[in-house]
């Protein structure tokens, strides 16, 4: 989870645990089709990172660029359980981590802190549109809240 990512990127290599010759075959069907995209860094690229990127997409070479997040629509997918669809980025080259944005947590409901009832930090959540009898009394069991 980035809560200073506004849009969720998923690194393909990653979820679908693939070769980078096949990411870049997706890459290239991605391309192909027009599907729209754009430039997206990591926190820890360079700033010659960067400048690479630009002349790479300002010289036509998208297939080479690294930086490109593709966006697909409407993708249905499993968090941890909850059934969601959601836009979606998608970087073929990358192998960092997945980055779940503020686009996606805002629809959760989320508390953490040290547990009334274990003594340990918790992080609980629940889909808002999902919050049922068993997850508010999970809260006021471990937090003390009443909603």
């Amino acid at each position: 989870m980035d809560t200073g990512c506004s849009y969720s990127t998923i690194s393909y290599r990653v979820l679908c645990n693939v070769s980078h010759n096949t990411a870049l075959k997706y890459k290239r069907e991605a391309l192909v089709s027009g599907l729209k995209c754009q430039r997206s860094y990591g926190v820890s690229d360079t700033e010659s990172i960067k400048e690479r990127g630009k002349t790479l997409i300002e010289e036509g070479r998208l297939l080479e660029c690294t930086a490109l997040k593709f966006m697909h629509e409407s993708i249905p997918m499993s968090l941890n359980g909850y059934r969601i669809v959601h836009d979606i980025a998608v970087n073929y080259d990358r192998t960092s981590n997945i980055l779940i944005g503020m686009d996606i947590l805002k629809d959760f409901d989320f508390h953490c802190g040290i547990s009334k009832m274990t003594n340990e930090y918790l992080f609980l959540g629940c889909l808002r549109n999902n919050i049922s009898r068993e997850y508010l009394s999970a809260l006021y069991m471990n937090f003390g809240y009443k909603i």
